[in-house]
């Protein structure tokens, strides 16, 4: 439908392709798993907002939830309401109950990350999990370089975070 593609994935759930730019937004196996592992990855528990720009079918979204034993606020931010239906209608989103989530619409790029990147101060004070889907980034036009810094900025605290818990043990 339009420039998406949903399938199926090789455990049931349900996966989408971005047939534009050939990007797949969740893995062709187990996107639950997927989104099960790295939840695990990045969520602490004195985590209380998950912010992520774009949210695919809303596996990381739900497994987050899942993992933060159902007490995590979840921000979605995105230019268009499109992959947000598809999650809710296909995805998992539904599962999670309609007052934890809340959702950012905003058709205006610039204004967009302007809105994401207000959530920076509660990621530095260690309250947020912040993340960015590809496939968002990619239709940011002239502020896809803005999103390209801060996840270099999120990913790079996330790997040094990991090395420094690898060389604890």
């Amino acid at each position: 439908e339009g420039e998406y593609r949903l399938f199926s994935t090789k455990s049931g759930y349900l996966g989408v392709q971005n047939i534009k730019s050939g990007i797949y937004l969740n893995g062709r196996l187990d996107p639950a798993w997927e989104g099960y592992e790295k939840a695990r990855a990045i969520y602490q528990p004195r985590m209380k907002y998950f912010c992520t720009l774009g949210c695919g079918l809303g596996y990381l979204c739900w497994q987050i939830y899942e993992v933060s034993h159902e007490s995590i606020e979840i921000y979605i931010y995105d230019l268009d309401e499109t992959m947000l239906n598809y999650a809710l209608q296909y995805g998992v989103l539904g599962r999670i109950p309609q007052e934890k989530v809340h959702f950012v619409i905003q058709p205006d790029p610039e204004k967009l990350m302007k809105k994401f990147r207000e959530q920076y101060d509660l990621y530095n004070k260690n309250i947020a999990v912040l993340n960015l889907e590809i496939d968002a980034v990619d239709k940011l036009g002239k502020c896809r370089t803005q999103a390209e810094e801060a996840l270099s900025t999120i990913y790079s605290s996330r790997n040094l975070l990991t090395m420094v818990e690898q060389n604890f043990y």
